[in-house]
């Protein structure tokens, strides 16, 4: 009794380490695929800065991409979800919109 008692615990603890793992290599794809396609804009114009660690007061943040141009400095973060982001440029609000949730503040701008 008591070893099935392990393998279920064993299981178990296997299970949520492959579900958060696979949330990770999700997520680290999307910014693979993102920095696949901003290397293939004109060198010359741009530069591509890609997964960015700055040291802050409360540690460290961490940056997907930056592109600087004549035109701006862009931020990139990536978000590799299937659902659509509804708003305006000058909105107060925007409208996250993920498997079937509707989530509306200010953090989404």
């Amino acid at each position: 009794m008591e070893i099935l008692v392990i393998i279920i615990i064993v299981i178990v603890i296997a299970l949520l380490f492959s579900r958060s793992d696979a949330s990770t290599k999700k997520g680290n794809k999307g910014e693979a695929d993102i920095a696949w396609r901003l290397s293939s804009i004109h060198s010359a114009e741009f530069r591509v800065f890609n997964d960015i660690l700055l040291g802050t007061a409360k540690g460290s943040s961490q940056i997907d991409h930056v592109v600087i141009s004549k035109y701006g400095v862009f931020v990139i973060e990536t978000k590799n979800y299937s659902g659509w982001i509804h708003g305006h440029e000058y909105s107060e609000y925007w409208t996250q919109s993920i498997y079937d949730k509707k989530k509306q503040n200010s953090e989404t701008r």
